[in-house]
């Protein structure tokens, strides 16, 4: 969907930005990298692909697609084949409900304490180490 991946001048909510590193290949044309990534996760697909994108937004307003499968419909080559389809009601208010479905805490029962003594004992913790540890979210 267009509104949601490709770059826009004001910042939206629901931006979704690739990294630099990701796109980066040495060429000053941002979109053209961006199309070249698109075309490279395309080929890995081993016997079918299917791109799929909302026909609407949470509001009812209509979506446009993005520009790559813009390109890709509009190409006099073009071997995509354009399905429309629907999700059942029931199926998204069951999908709906299940993210709203608390689910049961996991607890584990604690080793006793002199086993994990034994475990650590000449465990050492280099500096570098232990800042991932902190910075772990």
């Amino acid at each position: 969907m267009k509104d949601f991946w490709e770059p826009r001048q004001r910042a939206g909510n629901y931006k979704f930005t690739i990294p630099d590193t990701l796109t980066f290949s040495g060429e000053e044309d941002a979109l053209e990298a961006r199309r070249r990534l698109f075309y490279v996760a395309m080929t890995r697909a081993k016997a079918t692909l299917h791109l799929s994108y909302g026909a609407e937004d949470d509001k009812g307003n209509p979506l446009q697609r993005a520009l790559f499968v813009e390109e890709l419909l509009s190409a006099e080559d073009s071997f995509l084949e354009l399905q429309q389809a629907q999700l059942p009601t029931d199926a998204l208010v069951e999908a709906q409900q299940l993210m709203l479905t608390e689910t049961e805490k996991t607890y584990l029962t604690p080793m006793p304490t002199e086993e994990i003594k034994l475990l650590i004992e000449d465990f050492k913790l280099s500096v570098s180490a232990m800042n991932t540890y902190l910075r772990c979210p």
